[in-house]
């Protein structure tokens, strides 16, 4: 009775070093990740294993092509979306596989519809926004690059970008390098940088989850303010621009106040 009790108090004794050690090293050998934006929040994890495997399941349509081809655009993009989420925060084999599958299916859809596109553009060039001529085709960017940065310039009177960042964030660096030329090309567009781990409540009232976000806010004729996010992770020069001239664009088609991002 005495040595089986010993016995059964020396496997208890290792099981709570081995538990310790291995909570230990989970934790030491974290490593940053992400992929052109800082992971400074964790979802926290499932508590039963049985709600992983649900979620799991969820996503193994996406290794039948044909259930894919049957929904719709937007269910697909929501699925991506879900499906990120889970590779990322839980980078397993399966969920990174099952993300990968996904995307090279959206991938052979989107070259399937440029192929079709640019048949048809060449077969009925009258219906084709886009000119399938070289020359015809330098001249409408030139002039859609003219427009967008118009369209700037017009909302640096209106608008202003809440940049969300984090010390010591790689990433954040590199957008406020970018910022610092969107300064030099727009001086009259009004940037505010706000620390995250300063301005706590206000992280949770933007549902902040990586660095750099970047939000614009605009002020409407009767003083209200509308708020849409420009970017998440290190966007281009070209990129804010091209987000900024795409909200413009929205809010004029939705002046009623129709399908606006209200404030957080």
């Amino acid at each position: 009775m005495g040595e089986e009790f010993m016995r059964g108090l020396l496997i208890f004794t290792l099981l709570i070093a081995l538990s310790g050690k291995a909570e230990g090293a989970f934790f030491n050998n974290r490593t940053e990740t992400g992929w052109f934006h800082y992971n400074w929040k964790v979802e926290e994890e499932n508590k039963t294993s049985g709600n992983e495997t649900n979620e799991t399941e969820k996503f193994l349509v996406v290794l039948h092509p044909e259930k894919l081809d049957n929904m719709t655009a937007e269910q697909i993009q929501k699925l991506e979306k879900e499906l990120r989420g889970i590779a990322v925060m839980k980078p397993t084999l399966e969920n990174v596989y099952l993300y990968n599958r996904l995307v090279q299916y959206i991938n052979r859809k989107a070259d399937e519809f440029v192929k079709v596109n640019r048949e048809v553009s060449h077969l009925f060039p009258d219906i084709s926004k886009t000119p399938t001529s070289t020359i015809a085709r330098r001249v409408y960017l030139k002039t859609l690059r003219r427009d967008i940065e118009s369209a700037v310039r017009e909302m640096s009177e209106r608008a202003a970008l809440v940049v969300f960042v984090k010390e010591g964030c790689p990433y954040c660096r590199a957008q406020e390098r970018v910022l610092s030329l969107f300064k030099k090309k727009y001086p009259d567009f009004y940037v505010k940088y706000i620390d995250v781990e300063e301005h706590p409540a206000m992280v949770e009232k933007f549902n902040v989850a990586e660095t750099p976000t970047i939000w614009l806010v605009y002020e409407t004729d009767n003083g209200r303010h509308i708020w849409q996010v420009v970017s998440v992770g290190v966007a281009s020069l070209d990129r804010l621009e091209n987000s900024i001239y795409e909200i413009k664009n929205f809010l004029e088609e939705k002046k009623n106040g129709e399908g606006y991002t209200k404030r957080p």
